[in-house]
């Protein structure tokens, strides 16, 4: 938050911290992992939300993203970090692993279960629902074209009905 992302290095880090460059770089191999696990949450713990209605587990899934991703430091670093993750193959994977991959299989379970309800067809796809919710979200924390308050709403109501809604 002080020195925005592109002026974080692992000797700057070391200082404040009290740690050797050197095991910064054991531990996280480049400041893209660093910056990653200081500003996110750990979204593989999370539960599954199961309401036993799909359009307020829905709502949860949503909400949480929101509420993680307009965190100040969250939105100063994402852009920089989220360039430094698209121009390296293996930081990419590392984040997927991390934070993707659960996250898609919490989605995946909502939905099914919201299926098994006969709430949801068949055809709906959790992950295109997903990249969907989280593509607007970083676009709307970024331009605040709506305010954090409205934009969980919007995202249900386009996602359950288009945008109509």
């Amino acid at each position: 938050m002080e020195v925005g992302y592109s002026r974080v290095t692992f000797d700057a880090v070391a200082k404040r911290s009290g740690a050797s460059r050197t095991t910064l770089y054991e531990w996280w191999g480049h400041r893209a992992p660093l910056v990653e696990e200081a500003i996110f949450a750990d979204y593989g713990d999370w539960p599954v939300p199961d309401t036993g209605n799909f359009e307020t587990d829905l709502a949860q899934l949503i909400e949480e993203l929101v509420s993680e991703m307009s965190r100040p430091h969250v939105a100063r670093a994402f852009p920089a970090l989220s360039a430094e993750f698209q121009a390296d193959a293996s930081l990419k994977a590392g984040l997927r692993a991390r934070y993707g991959d659960p996250m898609t299989r919490r989605w995946r379970q909502v939905f099914e279960k919201a299926v098994a309800r006969q709430e949801l067809a068949t055809t709906a796809s959790p992950e295109a629902a997903l990249q969907l919710t989280l593509g607007a979200i970083l676009m709307m924390t970024q331009s605040k074209i709506l305010s954090r308050k409205k934009l969980t709403p919007y995202l249900i109501g386009v996602l359950m009905h288009g945008l109509d809604s």
